[in-house]
């Protein structure tokens, strides 16, 4: 028979809930886990925006602590419990599935709970001491309306890199097989028609190019993913946040990231325009429909009716002329 796993009692505003006692979360966290079991994908695996809620966190607490609404011993403790994240760790206490109710505040609430409970047991306290409050402390003067929507775009600009260091990456193979074709000669096709000469290796290269004009493209759309609502609280208008936070908050960000971050225009209207995601879409489906033109292009290679290496890949372009 197995023995039940040991817990512990933590509280929220709807009372109590038990937590397992090896978790650094706490009870909203546990209430989402327990409620949002639908993709049995959780926001642990999302390592880029766990990282992202961490440094948003940190600069939060670093300005709170400026401003004389955050003990500097708690900044501290806070600070160094977002730097265990940004380095990785703690990942398997974000059990929050990715589809969720709440617009992201259970995901908002499991970072805070973290960090609250990590810098407890910086500071010698047993976890869920409340010596660190996850409201009060890690989230003070912010929302889940701009803090996670502040992180959730820090962590698109990141997987924008990574798209883009791959998207380079086949371009210089493309490249390289440009220079190996360069002395095979082929014919170009227009609407599937034999047409006229090329080489394999001209075809190659254009590959190669289109794919870096992607990279260009992204890099121009992520950009827009800098600039952030935070310091607008639930709306945009700042409600609840102390005076001098909002003023200070995305330039520590940006020395947190190392990032050029910048406040929106208007707050109001970033808490609710999502433009840049939409633009990023669309400029994700540009790369994907190129990605699908050039094996395409080349599955027709043997395509004649006259030039072709063999019966076709592509049945209409081997009838000929009509």
């Amino acid at each position: 028979m197995t023995e039940p796993k040991a817990t512990r009692t933590e509280r929220d505003p709807l009372g109590p809930v038990e937590v397992p006692a090896d978790r650094l979360y706490g009870a909203q966290t546990e209430r989402a886990r327990r409620n949002f079991p639908l993709t049995g994908v959780t926001v642990g695996q999302m390592g880029e925006l766990i990282t992202a809620l961490a440094q948003v966190k940190q600069a939060a607490a670093r300005v709170n602590c400026r401003i004389g609404d955050l003990p500097e011993e708690l900044c501290e403790a806070i600070a160094t419990a977002c730097d265990e994240l940004i380095a990785g760790r703690h990942r398997d206490h974000f059990p929050v599935d990715v589809c969720q109710g709440g617009a992201g505040t259970s995901t908002n609430m499991n970072a805070n709970e973290v960090i609250a409970n990590r810098a407890d047991e910086l500071l010698g306290q047993p976890r869920g001491s409340g010596a660190v409050n996850a409201n009060d402390h890690v989230n003070r003067n912010q929302s889940t309306n701009d803090a996670y929507a502040t992180a959730v775009r820090l962590a698109v600009h990141a997987l924008n890199g990574r798209l883009c260091a791959a998207l380079e990456g086949l371009a210089a193979a493309m490249d390289e097989r440009a220079g190996a074709f360069a002395g095979i000669a082929k014919l170009g096709r227009t609407q599937l028609q034999d047409a006229v000469p090329m080489t394999l290796g001209q075809e190659f290269a254009a590959f190669a190019t289109t794919l870096r004009e992607d990279v260009a493209r992204a890099g121009e759309t992520a950009k827009l993913m800098l600039e952030v609502n935070l310091g607008g609280t639930a709306i945009g208008t700042g409600i609840a946040a102390s005076p001098g936070y909002r003023e200070e908050i995305c330039a520590e960000l940006a020395r947190v990231t190392g990032l050029p971050v910048v406040p929106a225009a208007n707050l109001i209207e970033a808490t609710w325009d999502m433009g840049a995601f939409v633009l990023y879409a669309g400029m994700l489906k540009r790369v994907a429909a190129k990605l699908s033109r050039s094996p395409t292009t080349c599955a027709c290679c043997p395509a004649g009716p006259r030039a072709g290496s063999a019966k076709s890949a592509c049945p209409r372009a081997s009838r000929g002329p009509r």
